[in-house]
C-alpha cells in the first residue's frame, strides 16, 4: 500500500495540532500572567519596605507618621492577600488591580495625599520617598523577575508540544528516514578513449 500525503491526512494534522495549541498556549499565558502579577506584588512590597524605613526621619506629627504607615500596611495587607487566580480572566482582574496599587505607591504624591489629605511633605522627603521607590527598583532588578520554575513549566509545554507534533507527523505519514536514503550505488560512467 502506498502512503502518499493526502488532504485527508494533512488535515487530521492540521486539527492535531490546532488542538495541542489549543492546550498549551492558555497554560502558557497564565504563567506568564502568575509571573508578572507575582512581580508586581514584590514590587509594591519592596517599596513599601523601604518607603517605611523612611517615615521615621520625617519632620512631620506623630499622628501624620502613623497615617503614613496605616495607609501602607492596608496596601500590603491588601496585596499579601490575594491568591492567584485559577483562570486566565481572575489573573488579568488580579494583575489589574495590583498595577493600579503599583502605580499609587510609585507616586508618593499620590497616597501621601491618600493617607492624609492635609499633610504636606518638605522637597527633601519627597526625595527620599523617590529614592525609596528607586532603590524597590535596583532590588528587583538585581533578582529575577521570572522565576527559574516558570521557565522551566514553559519549556516543558512547548518541548512537550513539539515532541507530540513529531510523533504525529511521524505517525500519519510513515516517515521513515530509509524511505529516503538511496539504497542503490551511483554507477559510474566510463567515457570512451578511442582516438579512431
Amino acid at each position: 500500500m502506498k502512503r502518499d500525503l493526502t488532504l485527508v491526512r494533512l488535515l487530521m494534522a492540521i486539527g492535531i495540532i490546532g488542538i495541542l495549541a489549543a492546550l498549551l498556549i492558555p497554560n502558557t499565558l497564565s504563567v506568564i500572567q502568575k509571573s508578572k502579577l507575582n512581580s508586581n506584588k514584590k514590587e509594591i512590597m519592596l517599596i513599601a519596605a523601604n518607603v517605611e524605613d523612611y517615615i521615621p526621619n520625617f519632620a512631620i506629627s506623630e499622628r501624620d507618621k502613623n497615617s503614613l504607615d496605616n495607609y501602607l500596611e492596608n496596601i500590603k495587607t491588601e496585596i499579601l492577600s490575594l491568591s492567584p487566580g485559577e483562570s486566565l480572566k481572575e489573573l488579568k482582574i488580579q494583575t489589574a488591580f495590583v498595577e493600579e496599587k503599583l502605580d499609587e505607591v510609585r507616586t508618593p504624591e499620590k497616597w501621601v495625599k491618600a493617607a492624609s489629605p492635609d499633610l504636606v511633605l518638605s522637597p527633601l522627603e519627597n526625595y527620599q520617598l523617590r529614592l525609596a521607590r528607586l532603590e524597590a527598583k535596583i532590588e528587583l532588578f538585581a533578582e529575577e523577575r521570572i522565576t527559574k520554575w516558570d521557565v522551566a513549566y514553559i519549556d516543558i509545554f512547548i518541548l512537550g508540544g513539539l515532541g507530540a507534533i513529531i510523533v504525529l507527523l511521524k505517525f500519519l505519514f510513515q516517515i521513515s528516514p530509509k524511505k529516503y536514503a538511496t539504497s542503490k550505488p551511483i554507477k559510474k560512467v566510463k567515457k570512451n578513449t578511442n582516438d579512431d
